[in-house]
């Protein structure tokens, strides 16, 4: 192409990242190469050169938040927040918690950004994802959680994702009903206190959530578990 009519008063390197030279051609005629990196376009419109970005401050890197999966233990809650873009991988997260009717937030440990897309060679289902813990809570006690994402190219939509969960209670939940075994009891009892069954197992089979097994003195052969 001819260039030799277009100015060419522009910078040895930009901030995209294209790289222009120019060079003496013989009859007093310039030359211009470009040295193009993968994150910009270099476009000749007219006789104006027009930088356009790929990524770097565009929408086309920006990140845009998923969802909020909240599990928990008895004193930890495990944070999960999924994320779709970011390209250029340089976003980042940070988590807030509080016990449910509290005001005032407390900052956990910022959460790692997994962007793995396989791990030893398998395909890695939590790719995209940020993940983190909240340590050190309360039993029995449900709490707000809040992952916060922000990335230099921006987000699409809102940044924070919340939600709640209660730690689990240190006490099982019980029914009120109540199963009772007896080694020296005749088989067919139906597990009343007036007619147990004879094996631990059997009880097991009949118990529901919240069941309570009571197991009269005795002897009783091994057994496993397998509910």
């Amino acid at each position: 192409m001819d260039m030799s009519g277009i100015d060419t008063a522009v910078p040895e390197h930009d901030e995209v990242g294209a790289v222009l030279r120019q060079g003496p051609l013989a009859g007093g005629r310039r030359e211009m190469t470009k040295t193009m990196r993968p994150t910009s376009w270099l476009t000749v419109l007219g006789s104006s050169l027009v930088l356009l970005p790929l990524f770097s401050g565009s929408a086309f890197a920006s990140t845009t938040p998923g969802s909020l999966t909240l599990s928990s233990t008895f004193d930890a809650i495990s944070v999960r927040g999924s994320f779709s873009g970011d390209p250029n991988g340089n976003n980042s997260a940070t988590m807030q918690f509080r016990k449910q009717g509290d005001s005032v937030w407390k900052s956990a440990l910022a959460p790692i950004v997994d962007r793995r897309t396989s791990i030893s060679g398998h395909a890695n289902p939590y790719v995209n994802q940020a993940r983190g813990s909240i340590v050190g809570l309360q039993p029995g006690t449900t709490y707000e959680v809040s992952l916060t994402f922000s990335d230099p190219a921006g987000i699409v939509g809102s940044a924070t994702l919340t939600g709640a969960v209660a730690t689990i209670a240190p006490a099982a939940p019980v029914s009120g009903a109540a199963l009772f075994v007896d080694a020296g009891a005749a088989s067919g009892g139906n597990g009343s206190s007036g007619s147990p069954f004879n094996s631990i197992p059997t009880a097991i089979s009949a118990a529901t959530a919240g069941t309570t097994i009571r197991v009269r003195p005795g002897t009783y052969p091994a057994f496993s578990i397998s509910k």
